[in-house]
């Protein structure tokens, strides 16, 4: 018939089926559907609301179904759906079904689970067994985990729904010279330009949903005040106001604490040292809240090990050297809620933190005590979880733990161990002490060395460029420039444990023996007994080559002997950093 309407799209079907039976695998009484079949945008499908056992909200996410075929063990996306996963205001997850099998698995849609191919047109996401959506609600705890991160970043900047909220307090300018417009037009140029431009990942990790930051006035006798307010995505506002007097407004409001107030303002005339030091504020506040994730197979590692170890009776899981991570995955989602839940029931949990504290559960616990719970655990499967709270730990972030679980599985690696040699504990009885020099050989610690500066130069640098951090946070560590590890082993030095290492960050002169990047020497004598440290930065020679001093660094607090060596000496590096960068006035 030539009459005939428009018909539906050839894939309709199996949208429409895709999206059936996704609703008919999740558990309908925590997971609360909102999708639109047919619909006309690119990057979303609808909505999901997880709630808890008392129909309470927890948190909800977007949504993307895809069918997939049955063979298929991977999926790809454009980076465009990428691209939006990292501007969205909510989490999105990435639902794939397999029709014929009537399977439905998930995953989390960001960066960090997918890998870019080769010719870099697509991402690529790993599908596995893992990710299978199953009675067992193994599921739920993973989003809600997802969930928490998201909710926990709120809570960590609860200053920026302050600074919207702020807003409300404004009004335009009406007497303000035209020498003061011009001085906040700069300073707030400045600002935003540094937080879009020069640390972009701030937009992602402090000001999520946050187009642009403003500036409101407040004039007084004897000089002005202001404050930072925050103008949210989809909305459009002036950037320079005046704080409305005819609304009160308490500055010492604990709800209000983004308030930056200076009694003359007329003294601060350099609008790029204002702006700066809002800016280094920001950025020291991200790097000491250990925001990042970063794909990196070392790092991935130690963030798993180091929390198996610490936590591994909170797991199930005897403490060993090496973990099986299927093992670990299966029961950081199932095993783990459980015992926390029981173990809340058995405690005495402080009424006045808002999250459930991890690491509380390391104090005063005996083996009796774990054995205990371990046997309810085992016996109250339907057990109701406490999961409408914060699972928290000041040195853990939960979410990424499984984010590096998926990274490494991803990386079809099965099993994980120590990067560095396990302490000798039957040294401390022959020793008697407690430093590092008493939990390993000589030999151990070298390796141990070895091991660690052979690798953390590379990973702050990689970690900068994916992060993008403006280049000055780069470590030279190419070409002429090299490292020169110096480390004393002494038991008899009065230092902690009997070691000092001393970093010299050098460029060479001339090389006549090629070598690599980093040297390692056991000896810092043929600097202290010979030489001058004027002559060591003029230029010095070893091992037949000439180099000259950059900048060097000593250290006695040695951080290869913590439980996260990679993460820690990373951060640090990060602050001293961001202190140096900022020492200069910069126009960004």
């Amino acid at each position: 018939m030539k009459n005939k309407p428009s018909p539906y799209a050839q894939t309709d079907f199996q949208e429409d089926e895709s999206i059936h039976i996704f609703k008919s695998s999740i558990d309908r009484k925590r997971i609360k559907t909102d999708i639109k079949s047919r619909d006309k945008y690119p990057n979303f499908d609808g909505y999901i609301e997880v709630v808890d056992d008392d129909q309470c909200s927890i948190g909800k996410f977007e949504l993307q179904v895809k069918t997939i075929k049955n063979s298929t063990g991977t999926f790809y996306c454009k980076p465009e759906l990428i691209n939006y996963s990292e501007i969205t205001t909510l989490p999105i997850l990435l639902i794939l079904v397999k029709i014929d099998q009537k399977k439905t698995y998930w995953k989390h849609l960001i960066r960090e689970n997918a890998i870019l191919t080769e010719e870099e047109k697509s991402y690529k996401f790993i599908i596995t067994d893992e990710d299978l959506i199953q009675e067992n609600k193994n599921y739920i705890f993973d989003w809600i985990t997802i969930l928490n991160d998201y909710q926990q970043r709120i809570l960590n900047y609860k200053s920026i729904e302050s600074m919207i909220v702020f807003n409300e307090f404004t009004t335009p300018p009406i007497n303000t010279n035209k020498e003061q417009i011009e001085f906040y037009q700069l300073f707030v140029d400045q600002l935003n330009n540094g937080i879009e431009r020069t640390f972009p990942f701030l937009k992602k990790y402090k000001f999520t949903d946050v187009w642009k930051l403003g500036v409101a006035i407040q004039k007084y006798n004897n000089g002005t005040s202001f404050g930072i307010f925050a103008i949210p995505n989809g909305k459009t506002d002036l950037l320079i106001k005046e704080i409305n007097t005819k609304k009160r407004i308490n500055p010492f409001d604990n709800n209000h604490r983004f308030l930056q107030f200076f009694s003359s303002i007329e003294k601060e005339s350099n609008y790029l040292s204002l702006s700066n030091r809002f800016l280094k504020n920001y950025l020291l506040d991200v790097i000491k809240n250990r925001a990042f994730f970063f794909k990196n197979l070392d790092l991935a590692t130690e963030c798993v090990f180091s929390f198996v170890q610490q936590y591994h009776f909170i797991l199930g899981i005897k403490k060993s050297n090496k973990y099986d991570l299927r093992k670990i995955k299966h029961r950081l989602s199932f095993y783990f809620p459980i015992w926390i839940s029981v173990a809340l029931d058995t405690i005495e949990y402080p009424p006045h933190i808002p999250h459930i504290d991890i690491s509380l559960f390391t104090l005063n616990r005996t083996e009796e005590i774990n054995k205990k719970t371990r046997n309810i655990v085992k016996n109250r499967i339907n057990y109701k979880l406490k999961d409408s709270l914060l699972f928290h730990s000041e040195d853990t972030n939960l979410f990424h733990v499984q984010q590096s679980l998926n990274l490494l599985i991803n990386n079809n690696i099965n099993e994980i161990s120590s990067p560095f040699p396990a302490p000798n504990y039957t040294l401390i009885k022959k020793n008697k002490g407690f430093y590092p020099w008493e939990l390993y050989t000589k030999s151990d610690i070298k390796k141990t060395i070895e091991s660690f500066y052979s690798k953390i130069f590379y990973i702050i640098n990689d970690f900068c460029i994916d992060n993008n951090f403006p280049a000055e946070f780069l470590i030279k560590i190419k070409n002429s420039y090299k490292f020169i590890v110096v480390a004393q082993i002494n038991k008899n030095l009065n230092q902690p444990g009997g070691i000092e290492i001393t970093l010299f960050h050098v460029e060479t002169l001339q090389e006549t023996n090629p070598c690599g990047d980093i040297i390692f020497l056991y000896d810092l004598d043929f600097i202290k007994k010979n030489y001058s440290y004027e002559w060591f930065e003029s230029g010095f020679e070893l091992g037949g080559n000439k180099y000259k001093l950059n900048s060097w660094q000593s250290s006695i607090d040695i951080g290869i002997f913590h439980r996260k060596p990679y993460y820690d000496f990373l951060y640090k590096y990060l602050e001293s950093q961001a202190s140096e960068f900022f020492k200069s006035e910069r126009i960004f």
